[in-house]
């Protein structure tokens, strides 16, 4: 009986502590959306998003921060329209300067175009601008501008390929029959 009890009991504390987590996550959803004055233009913050200096950030419209993305954006920061951040993605405008580390920090802004897809944890370093229509494979770190209309990836990061839009799956390779088949 006493462990039916301990164990119902704990289920209880359980349930009322995930609630409670909730609760306090929507909470600073809706503080840093506020923070950031964007009004009404698709702005998806997912669980975990830190926000830094949100009076120094300017966003367009119909962005998506993911789970765990943080901006460290003291120096400033550009977001333009239509932009995806995977899980865990770092904008960073702050770096350690000189032999002091401890409050020597140097801040250069950060710019992000149009229709650019940041994969899964891509840190972007101070002082760079990344082009419109672009994707950054995941794990990339981007240290220098990236130009218009590409695919880039790897440590640091650089161009792969062109991006060609507007992109469309091929699905199966071209049989080069013509559209009845023949």
């Amino acid at each position: 009986m006493r462990n039916l009890i301990r164990g119902l009991v704990f289920r209880v504390v359980g349930r009322v502590a995930y609630v409670l987590a909730n609760m306090a996550e929507e909470y600073r959803r809706a503080r840093t959306l506020r923070d950031l004055n964007i009004g009404d233009r698709n702005i998806v913050l997912r669980p975990g998003v830190t926000i830094t200096h949100p009076e120094r950030i300017e966003m367009g419209t119909n962005i998506m921060l993911n789970h765990g993305t943080m901006i460290f954006a003291g120096g400033g920061v550009r977001l333009g329209n239509d932009i995806v951040a995977g899980p865990g993605c770092m904008l960073v405008t702050g770096n350690h300067r000189g032999e002091v580390f401890y409050g020597s920090i140097e801040s250069r802004p950060i710019a992000v175009g149009n229709n650019v897809w940041l994969g899964a944890r891509v840190v972007v370093t101070p002082g760079v601008t990344i082009g419109s229509n672009i994707i950054v494979s995941a794990g990339a770190v981007v240290t220098e501008d990236l130009p218009d209309g590409g695919i880039y990836g790897g440590v640091p990061a650089r161009r792969l390929k062109d991006l060609i839009l507007p992109f469309e799956p091929s699905g199966k390779p071209d049989s080069g029959a013509g559209p009845d088949g023949a």
